[in-house]
């Protein structure tokens, strides 16, 4: 019991720790985005997200063995082996060099060729068109060695660092936007420089500390063919995932180039900023959680491991909820705040990217638990393969129908499929309680019915501006607080929280 309350208030320090990191992180990522966006212009902002967006899809190899890394490390970290778990860091160093590589003559083949012959560009801009993909791929190459280095501090669960570096990393990046006025250099070209060097010193922190923090995971070349197959079989199915969502994002990214040109493009890259914001706000528990439960299954504490499942998938679409709805209903006004010239068609995609996230932020703990077991060939192959449709269906969609808001209706339609379809296997892997899904879904029903009426009310009867925003975020916490207080917590817990609060209020008494 004791180790059970120690876990939980590890797990509160982490999320806190990666909650100031992420709110430094968005206020800065939504202001950089304003400066970037008026100072470069819509095309070249757009021509920096396609550009940008192909070198990310040569990176779904690393997106696959980020997954297998962190899962083996906190896996062994769990069992206590610290010679396996030195062998498995060493192993997943050199596959992920060996990644880097590929990635690597992918694009500077494959790549260029797309770049150069099927995107929509200018002619004009297509020489800084290059110039921001090789800095890119540079980019990517530098991020992909340094995931085994960032995965052994999640794994850790030390995520002050992992906040600290991060909260570093967008400090440079308010660097890069002062320096972009500073000179008269090319600024699409000097933007790209820029941010490859803050990839490159960043990289370099997380090294550092990681040899020195933890002298027994130096890399030390390893060919240890258990290992590598273990890792390899385990990324080869997580492939499917990250190949899938690549096509969902870049991918129909790509599609809309080809069809309407760079202009659209920076419409999807503001909502897939928004989408990244909103995410990250949801996520920072799921990845101060994801260890815990992975360590949870490795001790064979399956109890332990369903209270942590259920309590992720609660509180992450709530946190995600209290996001989401405000700015569902006040997205014309969130966008005209922060940008000081909106392009076409921003708003619609981002009302929809809104909607999608509800609806897959499940996912993300579910995932997790699915890794855990080490069994995701049929999850990744069924989840994966739907996901992947949202590309062929999105390019039939646009030549049926001519509307580039054609993919989002795709979308919407196959997480909805995809959220079910995850489910089902949960309950088939691990044999997870029916009555703690019917819990979570008629709390997540009851949760709508008491806070979107109320926001729809608003949009009616008040006039837009700072005060219906303010309005509509605050009566949607309180009530979304307020549901899960009363509806989402047993009667031990709400003690529990009474307890804490009256505990902080004697010591705020006290301090006075």
């Amino acid at each position: 019991m004791l180790a059970g309350t120690t876990n939980n208030k590890q797990i509160a320090k982490n999320t806190l720790s990666l909650y100031f990191r992420m709110i430094l992180t968005m206020a800065v990522s939504l202001y950089t985005s304003r400066v970037v966006l008026a100072t470069l212009g819509v095309e070249d902002f757009g021509i920096y997200n396609v550009v940008g967006g192909i070198v990310v899809m040569f990176g779904f190899l690393n997106g696959a063995m980020s997954v297998a890394t962190q899962r083996f490390l906190s896996f062994e970290i769990g069992r206590g082996d610290i010679l396996q778990l030195n062998k498995v860091f060493s192993s997943a160093i050199l596959v992920h060099i060996i990644i880097a590589v590929a990635i690597l003559l992918l694009a500077e083949s494959v790549g260029l060729w797309f770049l150069n012959t099927q995107l929509s560009i200018s002619p004009e801009r297509m020489g800084a068109a290059n110039w921001v993909y090789q800095f890119s791929v540079f980019a990517l190459v530098i991020n992909v060695v340094s995931v085994p280095y960032n995965a052994l501090i999640v794994s850790y669960e030390e995520m002050g660092v992992y906040a600290y570096i991060s909260i570093l990393e967008v400090t440079l990046k308010l660097l890069i936007v002062y320096l972009l006025n500073c000179f008269e250099f090319d600024k699409l070209k000097f933007y790209a420089i820029l941010v490859f060097s803050v990839a490159l010193l960043i990289r370099a922190i997380y090294q550092l500390y990681c040899t020195r923090k933890y002298p027994s995971c130096k890399f030390k070349f390893v060919w240890n063919k258990e290992i590598l197959k273990r890792l390899t079989a385990f990324s080869g199915w997580s492939l499917f995932g990250s190949v899938a969502y690549m096509a969902k994002g870049q991918g129909v990214n790509v599609i809309l180039n080809v069809f309407f040109g760079a202009l659209l493009n920076a419409a999807w890259g503001i909502s897939q900023q928004v989408n990244a914001a909103v995410v990250i706000f949801a996520q920072n528990f799921v990845t101060a959680i994801n260890p815990p439960i992975i360590k949870a299954y490795a001790q064979g504490n399956r109890d332990r491991m369903f209270a942590l499942l259920f309590n992720g998938l609660k509180y992450t679409f709530f946190m995600a909820f209290c996001l989401v709805v405000p700015l569902l209903f006040e997205t014309n006004f969130v966008l005209s705040l922060w940008l000081k010239e909106v392009p076409e068609y921003t708003v619609v995609f981002v009302q929809y990217t809104l909607i999608v996230i509800l609806i897959e932020m499940f996912s993300h703990v579910i995932g997790t638990t699915v890794q855990a077991t080490g069994q995701i060939k049929w999850y990744q192959i069924i989840v994966g393969g739907i996901l992947f449709l949202n590309l062929p269906f999105s390019y039939i969609a646009i030549r049926l129908t001519g509307s580039p808001l054609s993919p989002m209706y795709v979308a919407i339609v196959l997480s909805t499929v995809s959220m079910l379809i995850r489910f089902h296997i949960l309950y088939r892997l691990i044999h997870y309680p029916l009555s703690r899904l019917f819990a979570l879904f008629r709390l997540t029903f009851i949760l709508m019915l008491c806070t979107l009426p109320v926001a729809y009310l608003l949009q009616c009867e008040c006039q837009e501006g700072i005060g219906r925003f303010v309005a509509t975020f605050l009566l949607n916490l309180l009530l979304t607080g307020g549901v899960l207080y009363f509806v989402g917590t047993s009667k031990e817990e709400r003690l529990k929280i009474r307890a804490y609060i009256q505990n902080y209020a004697e010591r705020f008494k006290h301090k006075s």
